[in-house]
């Protein structure tokens, strides 16, 4: 009672699902007699493959249809590949062929099939060798038959779409016994021809027409090319080895030069935008630059440049007067100490003759610890007196060292300063001249600069919107 009751839906889907998924059923190729075999008028093939034992039904659609180079019947015995699946409406597996041949071909069918298992395992058809094609290749090998019509197309095709590459066109045989040798030799050939690009192709035909393109050499000479190649070999459901292991596949011949070059029209249109792109940063950048340049000439002082020298000017006599005072203050302080230090001095000598004086008037029993004691006060005077001088002298070293950096700074600033730096005026009639637009022809000017000054005369005016 507990088991899950499916719908017919989700009994087929579920198939479905397990068919269609199962690596097995997704690339088969089976042999078999054809039956009850119905074109249908949308182009379709609908037939059953049988024999002794079984049959399954078959669907060919349209496209691959199209592609069978003979018309099936009833009885004939065919070799089909392509895959399993469900039809969901009828619930009835179903074989969806992609290619079809008479079995007198069936013994080329197992040898691709083993040979492309072979390869398969041996890790020949790895990404981690597929090349980059080159975005703008201007050497351009093709190797294919002389005068096919495969080359007449991809010749037309190169001059339309890319006519500024150069083709360099090796000629081979394509199909018969002797084509393989012929392939490899020219697939070396053109590989050792420093070019760009290889395109390797030829139009359709049967399995056994394109068959050199799946022998072993071939197939090698295709995967140890240093140089990118591009294959182009039959119609779009034709596939070969040598389509596994090269760069890139394409469909068709002429498919292989669409993929393997740009559009002559696409990169000229590329290179117009880059154009247009980098003239608009031009153009935006130069605006940008002329709005902080014309910013600049609206300042004061490149109006009137000599507003700059007004205001070193104002600062210079501002530390002129702040000398002055400063070297007042000097002197008086200077004197203050001068005339401190010799009346001390009158007084100290003063003071040591009335002492003389007094202690003459004693007799020779004058007491000896009032004589050291008088002998420790002329020392302390003399100490002190040369620390007086000492302060006095580090007083003066301060101030003249104050008064350099005053000279310094007055020195920074003064005009002539600026002038030696590659600076200069220009004055007419004792007037400031700040723009060229304020002179005409054959008006004197005076170019005033650090070491003297230039009488000039204006001989030619370029303003800046001239």
């Amino acid at each position: 009672m507990s088991q899950k009751v499916l719908s017919v839906t989700e009994l087929v889907q579920y198939l479905k699902r397990v068919v269609e998924t199962e690596p097995l059923f997704k690339n088969v190729a089976i042999v078999g007699e054809m039956s009850n075999f119905t074109p249908a008028r949308s182009g379709h093939f609908y037939f059953s493959l049988k024999d002794e034992h079984s049959s399954i039904k078959c669907v060919m659609f349209k496209t691959n249809a199209s592609q069978v180079l003979f018309k099936p019947k009833d009885g004939d015995k065919v070799i089909v590949t392509g895959r399993m699946g469900v039809y969901p409406a009828s619930g009835e597996v179903q074989f969806y062929v992609n290619r079809m041949n008479l079995d007198g071909l069936g013994d080329l069918f197992i040898e691709f099939e083993r040979l492309k298992k072979e390869l398969f395992e041996k890790g020949y058809f790895d990404k981690k060798y597929k090349k980059l094609l080159p975005e703008y290749p201007m050497k351009i090998g093709i190797v294919t038959g002389s005068g096919s019509a495969a080359l007449a197309d991809m010749t037309r095709t190169l001059k339309e779409r890319w006519p500024i590459a150069t083709q360099y066109n090796f000629y081979s045989l394509v199909q018969g016994d002797q084509a393989k040798e012929d392939l490899v030799n020219q697939i070396k050939k053109a590989d050792n021809s420093n070019l760009d690009l290889i395109i390797l192709a030829r139009g359709g035909g049967s399995i056994e027409d394109l068959w050199p393109f799946n022998e072993i050499e071939v197939v090698l000479a295709v995967f140890e090319a240093s140089t990118p190649i591009v294959t182009g070999v039959g119609h779009e459901s034709d596939v070969t080895l040598v389509d596994y292991v090269s760069d890139h596949r394409a469909a068709t011949p002429t498919g292989a030069v669409m993929d393997a070059t740009p559009h002559y029209n696409d990169v000229d249109q590329r290179i117009t935008n880059y154009k247009n792109r980098m003239y608009l940063g031009v153009k935006n950048n130069y605006l940008n630059k002329k709005q902080q340049f014309n910013h600049i000439l609206e300042k004061d002082f490149l109006k009137k440049p000599t507003s700059v020298l007004d205001v070193y000017y104002m600062d210079l006599d501002h530390l002129q007067n702040r000398l002055y005072r400063n070297i007042r203050y000097f002197h008086d302080i200077s004197n203050g100490i001068a005339r401190f230090v010799l009346s001390a001095q009158k007084n100290m000598e003063l003071k040591l003759m009335m002492r003389h004086r007094e202690l003459m008037q004693f007799d020779d029993d004058f007491p000896k610890s009032l004589m050291e004691k008088l002998r420790e006060n002329q020392r302390d005077l003399s100490s002190n007196q040369d620390q007086l001088i000492k302060d006095m002298e580090e007083l003066v070293f301060l101030k003249k060292r104050a008064f350099s950096d005053i000279l310094k700074t007055m020195k920074h600033l003064s005009p002539f300063e600026i002038m030696s730096r590659g600076y200069g005026a220009v004055f007419k009639e004792d007037t400031s001249i700040s723009y060229a637009k304020n002179l005409e022809v054959d008006d004197e000017f005076e170019l005033v600069f650090e070491d003297g000054i230039l009488k000039s005369k204006v001989i030619e005016r370029v303003l800046d919107h001239e």
